[in-house]
């Protein structure tokens, strides 16, 4: 160590002047000078670091000491505010590029010949900017990866991967293109592609570690968009890449998965030290902190309960606004809650209205941490309203927890938010839990008293969104199956065809069954009920309409929307296409997108004409006593076991396929099969030496399930 560097270790700062003098004019070398500074420096000298540095550059600018440069081009990166070495600095540029036609340009952009710059943060962009020269590697969005061929003060010629010899702008060039190195895997991926492959498929992690050097994302930083640059032209998809290099992440150290990004880490710092200094930095926002220290924790082991500790200390202390952030943070640190002191420590970021701890909530990520904040604010201090007004605004499974909760630690805060949704059909997916936990539970003597149970829960349940009726359906079909049935036979055939007409228009009924029950509960009525003798048989399929399945009805109907929006619109833009290219006589292109477009639009109108006569299956009407469209029967040859039973569904034109056994009541089998019942013997075509017998009818669900 010289004397100089001695002097300014041990802070002998009026003898490290007197030296400093002395060795300008001899032997200081631009290293022990830089050493120097950054001795001062990390002491918080920087202010002395500046006045020797100023000095040292006079002195050698006076000499014409060859020694400049090097001190230019180090103290560059390490001082942010200097006149004299941003002038110095900029003129030693201006020599040794003379011939360099864009120097000014990059000068200017980079901000080294702005007065006042910052030049630290202007030599790093200025040595980006240097990249773009000839025989540098660029990526362009949409030509790809390329390289410099020529550049001059204004413009740059560029060899891209999709646009050979490629003349640009250079103003644009440096906004539309990102420069690479030329070992960069973008590089690999345009003129190895069958290697970048194969070092993909046996050393992913490597290849992990190189794409966190490439200049696509943050430094040191990776999202699944990076990879365009790289996989785009590959036979490796961007996704499935994505995938493996999450798995190889997880398996490599130091390397942390955020879910969205994957981030290098400091390999020199314990991992709790790393949290303690993302604990420490003021400009990270909470939720993102919370993020870096779950991947943290989720890479490492080995963190002490005394770490820990610490580090929930630290946590506590932090004053910032996002308190949900906040309190997930101290259950991360503290190992899921598990720490002792988390419940004391953490209750300082449980909120005291409801407000403000909905907006917390929605900080929370975990489901788990989110379960605990709220019965933190349940059990807290928090009013009585506020509480409860709380509890109206989660959602079901938010809800339900808390119901739980609150049967042993507040039943009478429990009973009050179940009287506030009960009292309050109108908003029916909470007036629907509240009965669904009510019928579910021991507080069915909670349930109004203003109709029966069944009559409430069918009366709105159409009304509900489609999980809550899911919910509301599979506990009227297992546990209140007996008191379903119960109602269904007491109710009048009037009464049973409204609740038919409202459940209609569910899918979720019609999916999970109830819709189905009710259905099977008229047919019963209708084979049961006796018929007068010459009473006119009334078969709904003998009418002007044509019946299919609401999913068949539905799924013709997307297809429409489809030729109308996507299909014709480009078959009309292939024709513009065709036209442009010259002599319409001659021209079979435009021949062939003219026809093309009007067969689709013949097609559109056939569909149209069609669709005005479409209806699903009146559910009302179809009854395991006839087949009709919208049902399936088994049929078999008496007397002859050997062969097989046949079971056939009987459905509209959208859904017939003869290979599958569902057959188009319109075609000739389908008109034959009409209108029998079961104990019916009949002729099938191609087996006119066989007499089929009806063993059996179902009714069809949309799905095809009878």
């Amino acid at each position: 160590m010289s004397r100089i560097t001695e002097a300014a270790s041990e802070g002998s700062y009026s003898l490290l002047g007197d030296l400093w003098l002395e060795a300008l004019g001899g032997a200081l070398s631009p290293s022990d000078m830089l050493q120097v500074f950054n001795i001062l420096r990390s002491a918080d000298r920087e202010d002395l670091a500046l006045d020797l540095m100023e000095l040292a550059v006079e002195e050698l600018e006076n000499a014409e000491s060859p020694s400049l440069p090097d001190l230019l081009t180090g103290a560059a990166p390490v001082f942010h505010r200097s006149e004299t070495l941003r002038k110095s600095l900029v003129e030693y540029l201006r020599d040794v590029h003379l011939m360099f036609q864009p120097l000014e340009l990059f000068l200017r952009r980079s901000g080294l010949s702005v007065p006042e710059a910052d030049v630290s943060e202007s030599w790093e962009a200025f040595n980006r900017l240097m990249r773009y020269r000839k025989g540098g590697f660029l990526y362009h969005q949409n030509f790809g990866p390329g390289r410099i061929t020529r550049v001059s003060r204004t413009a740059m010629s560029v060899d891209f991967q999709k646009a050979p010899d490629h003349e640009m702008n250079l103003e644009v060039a440096l906004e539309m293109t990102i420069p690479v190195a030329q070992d960069s895997l973008t590089i690999l991926a345009w003129n190895d592609p069958e290697e970048l492959v194969r070092m993909f498929s046996e050393t992913p992690e490597i290849v992990l570690t190189r794409l966190l050097d490439e200049p696509f994302g943050g430094e040191g930083e990776l999202s699944r968009q990076d990879l365009t640059p790289v996989f785009g032209e590959t036979e490796i998809h961007p996704a499935d890449a994505w995938k493996t290099l999450k798995k190889a992440a997880a398996a490599t150290a130091r390397i942390s998965d955020l879910g969205d990004r994957i981030l290098r880490r400091d390999i020199e710092t314990s991992p709790s030290l790393q949290i303690g200094a993302i604990l420490n930095d003021r400009k990270m926002p909470v939720p993102e902190m919370t993020r870096v220290v779950q991947a943290i924790l989720g890479s490492v082991s080995g963190i002490t309960t005394g770490d820990r500790e610490d580090l929930l200390t630290q946590v506590i202390g932090l004053k910032r606004s996002e308190t949900g952030a906040l309190f997930e943070l101290a259950w991360l640190v503290s190992g899921s809650g598990k720490l002792k002191g988390f419940t004391r420590g953490a209750s300082t970021f449980v909120e005291k209205t409801a407000a403000r701890a909905f907006r917390a909530m929605g900080e929370i990520h975990s489901p788990s941490c989110r379960r605990l904040y709220l019965e933190a604010f349940l059990s807290g201090g928090a009013a009585w309203n506020d509480k409860l007004q709380l509890l109206s605004r989660l959602k079901r499974p938010m809800w339900e927890h808390c119901a739980a909760f609150l049967e042993d630690e507040d039943p009478a805060l429990l009973a009050e938010s179940l009287a506030r949704f009960l009292s309050n059909p109108m908003n029916t997916d909470s007036f629907l839990w509240a009965l669904t936990y009510c019928a579910e539970s021991e507080r069915q003597g909670d349930i109004p008293s203003d109709g029966e149970q069944l009559d409430i829960f069918l009366k709105y349940l159409v009304y509900a969104k489609a999980d809550t009726q899911k919910r509301v359906i599979g506990l009227l079909l297992s546990g209140m199956k007996g008191e379903l049935d119960s109602y269904l036979e007491r109710s009048d055939t009037r009464k049973l065809i409204n609740l038919l007409e409202s459940l209609d228009g569910s899918y979720t009924a019609h999916r999970e069954g109830l819709h189905l029950a009710v259905t099977r509960e008229l047919s019963r009525r209708k084979e049961s009920a006796p018929r007068t003798p010459g009473d006119a048989v009334h078969r709904f399929w003998e009418s002007e309409y044509i019946f299919s399945g609401r999913t068949a009805i539905q799924y013709r109907l997307e297809e429409m929307k489809r030729l109308k929006q996507v299909e014709i619109p480009s078959a009309e833009e292939a024709i513009g296409e065709a036209a442009s290219h010259g002599d319409l006589s001659e021209n079979a292109e435009y021949a062939a997108a003219m026809e093309r477009r009007d067969l689709l639009l013949a097609r559109l109108k056939r569909w149209e004409d069609e669709m005005e006569r479409f209806r699903p299956y009146p559910a009302g009407e179809l009854s395991g006593n006839m087949v009709s469209p919208g049902t399936r029967v088994r049929l078999a040859v008496a007397d002859r076991p050997d062969i097989p039973e046949r079971e056939l569904e009987i459905v509209g034109p959208l859904e017939g396929d003869p290979e599958k056994g569902r057959i188009n009541y319109q075609a000739p089998l389908g008109t034959l099969l009409l209108g029998r019942s079961p104990g019916d013997e009949i002729e099938l075509p191609g087996d006119s030496d066989l007499l089929w017998e009806v063993l059996g009818i179902e009714i069809l669900e949309e799905d095809g399930r009878s």
